[in-house]
């Protein structure tokens, strides 16, 4: 396995991630790569943790960091973890469990917050290509679909997949700018006939967003990127979602889900 992790200033939150690494790759074969954008020290920092390290220039896009990334990759699979994640014990053994047992390309773990709530348990669409994350805030363990399936889409903050599915999707497209571009590599992925997996007993821990700074460029960010997505998949969802067997939601309020608006 080749973890992945794009990094731009935040030098703590990449240290508290790299130190519970070792425990959460446990009895899994695996390299470090970390994709430094700017010069912060990031990039010292993993060296000494025994990382191969990257450069990405001022600040790449979480799509160009990872595709450079993935580009020096030796593993039968990448590893994709935000730098602003603390691995729980174990977790990757438990998501490559996930893969196999549904032969899946592709595996997004839920997330946790720091006290022990759900950052994400999966993405939701509605019929009109809206996008959510499930479960947010709720108390783990208290989803109403708590186990391993397929599903059209999930976050990549913490996510397995294979690297000849990568490869022959040509990776995350960088015209999406650190937004949906999971989502949307997801969709493509789900349509040429690879299998995207939910694995839902993943506790790693997610502090969401830290490592972005300037919150309006975030928001314009993620609006063009919803917008491209709906541009390109919003007549495909329902399609795409009854052939995974992926229900849609109503409504982000949907009995079915507490989901927030991503």
């Amino acid at each position: 396995v080749a973890v992945i992790i794009p990094t731009f200033e935040r030098i703590d939150l990449l240290g508290n991630c790299l130190d519970a690494l070792p425990a959460g790759m446990a009895d899994v074969d695996y390299e470090v790569i970390v994709a430094e954008n700017g010069a912060d020290g990031s990039g010292r920092l993993a060296l000494t943790r025994g990382a191969t390290v990257i450069s990405c220039g001022q600040n790449a896009s979480f799509s160009a960091s990872n595709n450079a990334a993935a580009c020096v990759a030796k593993g039968e699979w990448l590893l994709l973890l935000n730098n602003d994640t603390i691995p729980a014990p174990g977790f990757c053994a438990r998501m490559l469990g996930t893969a196999a047992a549904l032969n899946a390309a592709v595996v997004g773990s839920r997330t946790l917050f720091p006290d022990g709530s759900i950052q994400q348990a999966g993405i939701a669409f509605r019929a009109d290509g809206v996008v959510g994350m499930i479960d947010v805030g709720t108390v783990a363990g208290s989803e109403p679909r708590p186990f391993d399936r397929r599903v059209l889409a999930v976050c990549f903050c913490c996510a397995l997949v294979r690297w000849e599915a990568f490869n022959e999707l040509d990776g995350l497209d960088p015209v999406f700018i650190n937004a949906y571009e999971d989502v949307d590599f997801c969709l493509r992925a789900n349509e040429q006939g690879h299998v995207v997996a939910y694995h839902a007993a993943g506790n790693t821990v997610h502090l969401w967003s830290q490592s972005n700074v300037d919150v309006g460029a975030r928001v314009r960010s993620a609006a063009a990127g919803h917008a491209l997505l709906m541009e390109r998949w919003r007549d495909k969802i329902p399609t795409l979602a009854k052939r995974v067997g992926d229900p849609l939601i109503e409504s982000l309020d949907d009995g079915k889900y507490t989901v927030k608006e991503r």
